[in-house]
């Protein structure tokens, strides 16, 4: 009614739409219209998501976006995304027939213009905010925020992420365990080893979440980089031992799980009520250079959540170790 023309709403997911030549897409880039692309070998643990559940049908109108030849929904939908075929898939998609279909659409009506837009508001998307923005920036809107607004806290110092392999019931446990916490083990670049492919775990609202980990155990680790010797037992020859450069961990988490520092248990908690507590894990003993953690988890009814910060032994956050999921 508002356009004076039937407008159709079409079933059409798709994971990608591009910008058409129009006035009111300045500035929206590429990126943001696409969430991810998730390869075989990408080192992500989100899957990827829709940008639109509906085309519009309308014989009006300037079309700001519409999709993409590309063979994402094979990939994502069908599950054609092993490397062996992924060359094969595409190459067939691309010489197949394809017709866009609109998922924007702009059109004049007395002294303004009527936009219809099919990409899902998801409020806790950047990139979808990005392009709202910019679009409404172009039609005129003014829009307020914080340029700078962020200082850091010197709690934000603390593990921000670590790579996670989930323990199979069909395999050996104490091997796993063995492979795990060898204070030899080094984890390359692509995350991968003898058990499988680790996947980065990043922290979210205070805590790293391990998705689908409820009722599971999980092997999570990460390298621990210390520009300093915080290791009394092995200080400089006629340096007397100081205990107090020592670390102490800040530990919480929802699940039991042990910890593991350069191949040694380290601390062992035991968590049957699967709720938040918080733990000072005392005496963590970082050496001069890379340390391995590795933190092996059960949960029990909700996912695995943690977090974790070391301070010194006056209180203070330590602000100069260096975390590393891999190394080269």
């Amino acid at each position: 009614t508002l356009l004076d023309e039937e407008v159709g709403i079409v079933e059409a997911e798709t994971y990608q739409v591009k910008a058409n030549k129009h006035p009111l897409n300045a500035s929206i880039s590429p990126h943001d219209l696409f969430h991810i692309e998730r390869a075989s070998y990408a080192r992500i643990t989100q899957e990827n998501t829709i940008v639109c559940e509906n085309a519009l049908a309308a014989a009006g109108g300037e079309w700001l976006w519409e999709s993409v030849h590309a063979p994402w929904e094979a990939y994502y939908i069908d599950g054609h995304s092993q490397e062996y075929r992924r060359v094969a898939v595409a190459t067939m998609i691309e010489e197949a027939p394809f017709e866009p279909r609109c998922y924007g659409l702009a059109k004049k009506m007395g002294q303004g213009t009527v936009i219809l837009s099919q990409i899902r508001p998801l409020a806790d998307n950047d990139k979808i905010k990005r392009v709202y923005a910019r679009l409404l920036g172009n039609l005129g809107a003014e829009i307020h925020t914080q340029l700078l607004s962020y200082l850091k806290d010197e709690k934000d110092y603390g593990v921000e992420a670590v790579m996670g392999l989930p323990y199979l019931p069909y395999q050996d446990y104490a091997r796993m365990e063995a492979y795990f916490t060898d204070p030899d083990f080094i984890l390359n670049n692509l995350g991968e080893g003898v058990f499988g492919w680790m996947k980065p775990l990043h922290k979210r609202d205070g805590w790293i979440t391990v998705p689908e980990s409820a009722g599971h155990t999980w092997f999570l680790t990460l390298f621990v980089e210390s520009e300093l010797n915080r290791d009394p037992t092995q200080r400089a020859s006629g340096v007397l031992p100081d205990p107090s450069i020592v670390p102490d961990m800040e530990m919480s988490a929802n699940c039991s799980f042990k910890l593991f520092l350069n191949g040694r248990l380290h601390f062992e908690h035991e968590n049957p009520e699967g709720t938040p507590v918080d733990l000072l894990i005392e005496d963590t003993v970082l050496r001069e250079g890379v340390n391995r953690l590795v933190f092996i988890c059960r949960a029990k009814d909700q996912d695995i959540m943690l977090n974790a910060c070391f301070k010194n032994k006056f209180g203070d956050y330590l602000t100069d170790l260096n975390y590393r999921l891999t190394l080269d």
